[in-house]
């Protein structure tokens, strides 16, 4: 299975289908922001640690239910895929990356809120409840 980003839209906005060849693969978005990312923070010398957020921010993305939902984005909602990222930023020993990552989206979460997700994300009968998805994203399922 090809894991993507994005869906991509035509020049009137109109989404393109996946076998129109434009949308973006999953792997090449996360390079590509990391790279961005490491560049951006250079300057501060957290290059490093910018990269890795990159690299882990859609880490959820490679699920099934969230690519179906790429292909029909009305008929499947409530997906969260920045938890498995913050999850390995955790298991990385990566301090305050975590905090990043899950709130690329949503904004900074409070300490407790980040333990919670944290912990749901290590235990598989709750990962559906906090990701909407029943995959768990590890080093290995997660090709980048």
């Amino acid at each position: 299975m090809t894991f993507y980003a994005h869906t991509a839209e035509d020049e009137q906005g109109k989404p393109l289908s996946a076998e129109s060849g434009k949308w973006q693969p999953l792997s090449a978005h996360l390079r590509l922001v990391a790279s961005m990312a490491k560049k951006f923070a250079e300057p501060f010398a957290m290059g490093t640690e910018a990269e890795l957020a990159g690299l882990l921010h859609d880490l959820g993305k490679y699920a099934e239910r969230f690519q179906a939902r790429l292909r029909n984005p009305a008929a499947i909602r409530g997906i969260n895929h920045w938890a498995a990222g913050a999850r390995s930023a955790v298991e990385l020993k990566a301090p305050l990356l975590d905090y990043v990552i899950d709130g690329h989206h949503t904004g900074l979460p409070s300490f407790g809120d980040l333990r919670r997700s944290v912990r749901k994300m290590a235990d598989v009968s709750l990962i559906r409840e906090l990701t909407g998805c029943t995959e768990s994203v590890g080093g290995t399922d997660a090709p980048l």
